[in-house]
This record gives C-alpha cells, sequence and structure tokens, in this order.
C-alpha cells in the first residue's frame, strides 16, 4: 500500500506563490498577440534605369534633374564609363565646359584611348593654347591605332600653330572627310602659291559648306589672280553676305567695284568697310585713300574733305591721304593750298615720287 506524501504546510505556501512570481516577473509566456506583417522595402533602381531616366530627362531638357541623378550614380560607380559619357554631354549642354572637360579627363584616366574622351581633353589642351599637349595625346590614340578624322583635324592644327606646316599637311591629308580640313590646307597652298591645288581644296569645302564665306573669300581671290571678275564679284558677294561683320571681304569686294569701274558702288561698300572693327592697320589706311580718291574723282568733294580727315587722324603721316586733299583743293582752284599738301605727301617715301610730279605740273 503507498504512503501518500504529504506536501508540508510551509512548502505549500511557497508553490502557491510561483505563478503569481512568473508573472510579476515575466517569466511566463506572454499571451498570443495578432503578428504584424514585415514591411517590404521597394528594390533601389539599378545603374541601367538611373541612365535610362536621366538620356529622358535631359531629353525633355530637364539637364538640372538629369545630372543630379548622374552625379549620384558616378558618386557610387565610379568608373561606370556610361554613366559618366552622359553626364559630360549633360554638362556641356548645360554650358558647365570645365565640369564636362574634368569628367571627360576621369574616362580618360578609366580608359586611356578612349576616341571621345581622347577628343575632348585634347580640345580642352587647344583652348589652353597648349599644343604640345594636343599632339601627344592624339599621337598616343594614333598609335594605339583609334584615331579618326576629327583627331588627324586636330593635330593638324596643333602642328600649324607650333609652325610645322609640313607635318599638318600629312594630318590634314588624312582628315580630309572633315570640312574645316579641307580648308586649311587650301589656306596652306594659297600661301605656297599653289593655287591650283588651292582652289580644288576650297572648292571641295563649298561643296560640303556652301554658305562658308571664308571658302568665298579664297574663291574670290583666286579667280581675281586668273582675272576673272565676275566670278570673284560672286564670291566676295557671297562672303560679305555671309559675313557681314568680316571687313576683309568687304574691302576685297570695295577695291574689285573700283576696278571695274562701278564707283558708286565702290564708295559705298567702302563707307561700310570702314564702318566695321578689326580691320587691320596697313588695309585700313589703303582703304581711306581709295574712298578719298573715288569721292574726289566723283567731285563728291564735302564728303570726300570729311574721309580725309577722319583718315589722317588715324594715319597723320599718310602721304596719300595728304596727296588726294591736294587733289581736292586743285579740284576747288586753290592751287597753293593743294602744292601745300602735295609737300607734304612728298614727306613720306611711298608718295614722294607721284607728289613732286604733281607738284612741277601745277607750277
Amino acid at each position: 500500500m503507498t504512503i501518500p506524501y504529504i506536501i508540508p504546510r510551509r512548502m505549500r505556501c511557497a508553490i502557491a506563490a510561483i505563478p503569481a512570481l512568473l508573472l510579476l516577473f515575466g517569466c511566463a509566456p506572454a499571451p498570443p498577440e495578432t503578428e504584424v506583417p514585415a514591411r517590404v522595402e521597394a528594390d533601389a533602381p539599378s545603374a541601367e534605369e538611373i541612365i535610362v531616366e536621366a538620356e529622358a530627362r535631359a531629353r525633355n531638357d530637364q539637364l538640372d534633374e538629369a545630372a543630379s541623378m548622374l552625379e549620384e550614380l558616378v558618386e557610387r560607380e565610379r568608373t561606370n564609363t556610361t554613366a559618366l559619357r552622359l553626364l559630360a554631354n549633360v554638362y556641356s549642354a548645360l554650358g558647365l565646359r570645365e565640369q564636362s572637360t574634368e569628367t571627360w579627363a576621369r574616362i580618360a584616366l578609366i580608359e586611356p584611348y578612349d576616341p571621345d574622351a581622347a577628343y575632348e581633353t585634347a580640345l580642352a589642351d587647344a583652348r589652353r593654347g597648349d599644343w604640345t599637349g594636343v599632339r601627344s595625346k592624339i599621337i598616343a590614340l594614333e598609335t594605339a591605332g583609334k584615331a579618326e578624322g576629327r583627331h588627324f583635324l586636330l593635330i593638324g592644327e596643333a602642328d600649324l600653330e607650333l609652325g610645322q606646316k609640313g607635318e599638318a599637311k600629312v594630318y590634314l591629308a588624312k582628315a580630309k572627310g572633315e570640312t574645316r580640313a579641307r580648308y586649311l590646307l587650301g589656306t596652306i597652298y594659297y600661301g605656297e602659291g599653289k593655287y591650283g591645288r588651292a582652289e580644288e581644296e576650297f572648292a571641295a569645302v563649298l561643296r560640303s559648306d556652301p554658305d562658308n564665306p571664308s571658302a568665298h573669300l579664297h574663291m574670290g581671290w583666286l579667280a581675281y589672280r586668273n582675272g576673272e571678275h565676275r566670278e570673284a564679284l560672286r564670291h566676295y558677294r557671297e562672303a560679305v553676305r555671309l559675313n557681314p561683320g568680316d571687313a576683309l571681304p568687304a574691302l576685297s569686294l570695295a577695291g574689285l567695284l573700283e576696278e571695274m569701274k562701278r564707283h558708286g558702288e565702290a564708295i559705298e561698300q567702302y563707307r561700310d568697310a570702314l564702318s566695321l572693327p578689326g580691320i587691320p592697320p596697313e588695309e585700313k589706311r589703303k582703304a581711306y585713300n581709295s574712298f578719298s580718291r573715288l569721292l574726289v574723282e566723283e567731285s563728291r568733294l564735302a564728303e570726300a574733305e570729311q574721309v580725309i580727315a577722319e583718315g589722317l587722324e588715324e594715319f597723320p603721316n599718310s602721304g596719300g591721304l595728304y596727296y588726294q586733299w591736294g587733289m581736292l583743293l586743285l579740284e576747288r582752284g586753290d592751287r597753293a593750298g593743294a602744292v601745300e599738301k602735295l609737300k607734304a605727301a612728298a614727306r613720306d617715301p611711298v608718295w614722294k615720287e607721284p607728289a613732286l610730279r604733281r607738284m612741277s605740273s601745277i607750277r
């Protein structure tokens, strides 16, 4: 027979207190609660998605937003050349040339023979006048077999700036697909007196760029050399129309009109040309002399007197202007005044002989 174990009274009190202690100190299991599902974070956009979005914003003229997106991306992915290339172009569109150049330089460090990066960084050297830097970058690219027409054009221009015409011709010939390369070759041949070669190059320029004012001007000079005055006139007029602020074609046109005895047109053309800035001093002095002579020959003496006065303010020792002043006074019947001005003209070695000869005919 099993004798039941009788818990002493003191122990029964202690055991009875255990559930209360468990609840008090949290050792007992918490009552069941409704479980809240965990929040799922959306995936961050990939680099490709950011680039696509930045391109779309750039196309919609949201350039600042595109730049900000790409700046964050290339800060995170410093060698992402696709993003860097797009960022460089966005900077350029924003007019931030320095930032664009710096970005192309980053690409060049990652990909030393990238044709675009080499071109843009060499172009930055050219803007600074560092033509040696231009040469070194493009020659390295050529050695790697990645140079294109635009690179050869740039190195050709660098060689011209460095006075290396022979080298320039070699590289410009390699870049003949570039219109400017043919124009520069034309100027070289023109300067060397190879007028047939020069004409070939300028004609090629006008076939691809009919509105090139400098090519029209050179074709005008070449036509004039060949005695083709009407052809020269056509090219001069085009050069003036396309670049009305350039004094050189305006003066060339004025001189040709004068030679063709179209004095009224020549006078107006000289007037327009002399109002333009940037005329080389010697050309301007000659223009004042021709302009005043035409006015005297056309008996527009008051206008001639004003032009002579303006010219002498700028060229006080011009024998030609004093000579025309003498002719003007002679037209007015002031023989003594004419002799005085012709004496002043004779102090200019260039005008000494014609001035003395004219004085002797007056006396």
